[in-house]
């Protein structure tokens, strides 16, 4: 990350600073008239006073979270047998952009960070689309997202020859390769009246101390990855028989997983909080060789799994740190003929809380 970006963000926090403190408001709505089958909608969408153990968890549900924020974000799709491992990416930029949360709503918009040097010379152009949504309640954690990348690069190309790059200036590169994936994931939280997962995004709570909570939750993941020709290079083909000839690969996977979560509290508003959810899956796949033959691929059981950690400060009116989480999906138990990818990404964000009432159209909305 380029430090010019990281002095233009920490410098643009100034415009969280205000002049004065403001007041969390109340937080009573009347009058808002929208009904449904005779149930007010801004009843059901308010959010009520969380029934937590308030030496532990300090709520802000009712004021406005504003931020800045970095991301920058990781994909690899691996293939690995006995002796050769192939590792194609994406060649995607960092981001960086503004969140805003109030009540149920929260949204993030970024726009790519400028690349450095002839990066796309090196590794190729990637057209890039990402959409998500979350809902991070003190039970339940659920969250989806869909991402599609098109043109990706090897990288690690000694796999094809020993000192690549004495013979070449740029990574193999393979602009045809499209990569789909749509993944959701819902957790439950067993100690949810001590330990609060909201918090360790930094929306609408504090930790006020350390508590932790065993985890129970599902993922299901959908993914395709397909080319004009082969997926994988002739050369090394014999290496890979089950997926020697494909040119497109589709994967449901379906895990149940357990974990834990914990949140350190140090020096009243410092924390660090971890999580590591591991799980079994099952993997069914399909794919296709060159003129639309159907190749017979065997249910998998696998290994899926996911990890975050964060590093940060969360005060009555400011917050932020950084952020690193990774998703895992293996296809196979076995050493070899396993095929994986990986999703990873850090952010680094930084923003403050203000005392809030919304007025004129945004009064209007149900639950505002």
């Amino acid at each position: 990350m380029p430090l010019r970006l990281l002095i233009l963000f920490f410098s643009a926090a100034v415009l969280l600073l205000p002049h004065r403190a403001e007041a969390q408001q109340d937080t009573t709505q009347q009058g808002k008239g929208l009904r449904i089958l005779g149930v007010e909608l801004d009843s059901v969408l308010t959010p009520k006073p969380p029934r937590v153990d308030t030496t532990y968890i300090a709520s802000y549900n009712r004021m406005l979270h504003v931020h800045l924020l970095l991301e920058d974000t990781d994909y690899a799709l691996r293939f690995i047998s006995d002796e050769k491992r192939l590792i194609y990416k994406p060649n995607i930029a960092s981001s960086v952009g503004i969140g805003v949360s109030y009540s149920w709503l929260s949204f993030n918009a970024t726009i790519p960070t400028p690349r450095a040097g002839n990066e796309e010379g090196e590794k190729g152009k990637t057209k890039q689309f990402r959409l998500g949504f979350s809902f991070n309640g003190r039970r339940v954690w659920f969250d989806t997202k869909y991402e599609q990348y098109k043109g990706l690069y090897l990288s690690n190309p000694e796999v094809l020859e020993d000192n690549w790059f004495l013979h070449n200036t740029r990574y193999p590169l393979r602009p045809d390769i499209n990569s789909k994936t749509f993944y959701t994931r819902v957790y439950y939280s067993f100690n949810n009246q001590k330990f609060s997962y909201p918090a360790t995004l930094f929306r609408r709570e504090r930790q006020k101390k350390s508590a932790g909570s065993f985890l129970l939750g599902g993922t299901f993941i959908y993914s395709q990855v397909a080319g004009d020709s082969s997926l994988l290079p002739a050369r090394l083909q014999s290496n890979f028989p089950e997926d020697a000839n494909l040119v497109r690969f589709r994967s449901a996977t379906y895990s149940v997983n357990v974990g834990y979560a914990h949140t350190f509290v140090f020096k009243k508003y410092l924390f660090t909080s971890l999580s590591l959810r591991p799980g079994l899956a099952i993997r069914s796949r399909s794919g296709l060789q060159p003129g639309d033959v159907a190749a017979d691929l065997p249910v998998q059981l696998g290994l899926q799994g996911d990890g975050r950690a964060t590093f940060g400060f969360n005060s009555n009116k400011y917050y932020g740190g950084i952020t690193g989480s990774l998703l895992f999906s293996s296809g196979s138990l076995e050493a070899s003929n396993r095929q994986r990818s990986y999703y990873s990404e850090v952010q680094i964000l930084i923003g403050r809380r203000f005392g809030y009432k919304a007025k004129g159209l945004l009064d209007k909305v149900p639950g505002f």
